[in-house]
């Protein structure tokens, strides 16, 4: 919150008109005159900027009064567990880019979207409570060379962020209330700069949440896709020359035992 421009601008033409009558009828006015009517001026221009300070911040934080006053209902202490899920399969398929693309196409049917895509790797987000669905569905399109699923459970940094956020609101409303009760500029202005402070700490605070909200609301998975390559034939072995040589004699050797 700053006192807006066209205000100080008022203030301040208030201020300057006031010296340019004093001025002007110096010939009549005392040394006395000429102070308290600047002193006067002086304590008018403080008082009309204290009022729009105070105009400001009642426009500006009645969203952030109402906030604070209903604490209770903002940050709710939650009862599940909150888990970070993150899947990774990794299969063979008969054509890598057809597959990606049969694979692309499920992210929607599963509640999520397609975060990242390329001819051998794709990374869906689909809904945390749909994961075994959507990996069953993926599977089917090849043959499994690997698969694991990973949990991250992330509740207790939830509760702490939102244990931070109901001090940092309460400390807030405390602040708007002194600021309601500043008797000069100054101290209006000291109450302005803490309450800069704590809405960063708060929107800080409340972007975390957030963020782990949806880590938790949509699971990961990350395919990983290669070609199945079919097996050779095996050919068949011929003997050179020596195998040849060898063989006959085996053979004649095995003959005359036999006859024998």
């Amino acid at each position: 919150m700053r006192i807006s421009g066209t205000y100080l601008t008022l203030v301040l033409s208030l201020f300057f008109m006031g010296i340019s009558a004093i001025g002007c009828s110096g010939s009549k006015s005392s040394s006395a005159q000429y102070d308290a009517q600047m002193h006067a001026n002086s304590i008018r221009a403080e008082q009309m900027m204290l009022a729009e300070s105070r105009r400001m911040a009642s426009e500006s934080g009645n969203a952030r009064m109402r906030e604070s006053a209903n604490i209770s209902n903002t940050v709710q202490p939650t009862s599940e567990r909150l888990i970070i899920y993150n899947a990774n399969v990794r299969m063979g398929v008969d054509l890598p880019d057809s597959a990606s693309v049969k694979i692309a196409a499920l992210a929607q049917e599963f509640g999520g979207y397609v975060q990242e895509s390329g001819n051998t790797t794709i990374t869906l987000r689909v809904q945390a409570d749909l994961l075994h669905d959507a990996l069953e569905k993926i599977t089917a399109f090849g043959i499994i060379d690997q698969k694991n699923i990973r949990g991250q459970d992330v509740t207790d940094q939830y509760s702490d962020l939102g244990i931070r956020l109901e001090n940092a609101l309460r400390s807030r409303a405390r602040y708007l209330e002194l600021l309601d009760r500043a008797e000069n500029v100054s101290e209006a202005l000291q109450v302005e700069r803490e309450l800069e402070r704590l809405n960063g700490v708060i929107d800080q605070l409340k972007g975390q949440m957030n963020r782990l909200e949806n880590l938790t609301a949509l699971a990961t998975i990350q395919v990983s896709l290669y070609k199945i390559t079919e097996p050779e034939p095996e050919r068949e072995l011929r003997p050179g020359i020596l195998g040849y040589v060898g063989l006959g004699i085996y053979r004649g050797v095995r003959w005359l035992f036999v006859r024998g």
